[in-house]
């Protein structure tokens, strides 16, 4: 067996090759595992996992996925599976384990996948945040725009762009959030990936 490592978008990939099987299949437990403990405290474990070139797999490599996606998913992470073939699709039908796994049939669809969830993610809490203020942001900030960061407003100005430099200059380069404070409804946020920071009016 065969496993090659990249990184894409904060994104770890493992594309494996072979049998996994038997030893094979420890192998690739202790890959996963030496990934997880290398992982930042506080950083979001997301792996895919690609499979195309899967030849075979048993109930010990199908066990190493069921407990590589719950390892994961105690640090709130994600792992996800790419394009199993017939024979390793079948194995996790019979075991119903695709109510646990997402799969898909390319790693650019996984990783779609990841950038629409963080999106969503960062998207909802300043949104929540941004809706709670509202009222009190529209009697003294009307017409202005303010940015917000993991739900907390940061800052308020009446120039876009010198808002957003000065909160990167506050924050770094982070997924903050710009809104323009007006009566008009927020939008719903794109399929893309969100930059250091997102105007959304």
């Amino acid at each position: 067996m065969r496993i090659d490592q990249k990184v894409e978008d904060g994104v770890t990939i493992l594309s494996i090759q072979g049998r996994v099987v038997g030893d094979a299949s420890l192998e690739l437990r202790r890959e996963i595992n030496g990934w997880l403990a290398e992982m930042p405290e506080g950083q979001k474990p997301n792996m895919i996992l690609n499979l195309a070139k899967v030849a075979m797999m048993d109930q010990s490599g199908l066990g190493v996925l069921v407990s590589s996606y719950t390892s994961v998913q105690k640090r709130d992470g994600r792992l996800v599976l790419v394009a199993p073939n017939k024979g390793v699709q079948n194995l996790i039908d019979i075991t119903k384990l695709t109510r646990v796994f997402d799969i898909y049939k390319t790693v650019e669809k996984a990783l779609a996948s990841f950038e629409k969830s963080d999106v969503d993610e960062v998207f909802q809490e300043n949104r929540d945040a941004y809706i709670a203020m509202k009222e009190e942001l529209l009697k003294k900030h009307r017409g202005k725009f303010a940015s917000f960061f993991k739900g907390k407003l940061v800052l308020v100005d009446s120039d876009k762009d010198e808002l957003i430099r000065k909160t990167r200059e506050r924050l770094g380069e982070v997924k903050a959030l710009i809104y323009h404070i007006t009566e008009q409804q927020i939008r719903l946020p794109q399929r893309r990936r969100i930059e250091s920071t997102d105007f959304r009016s």
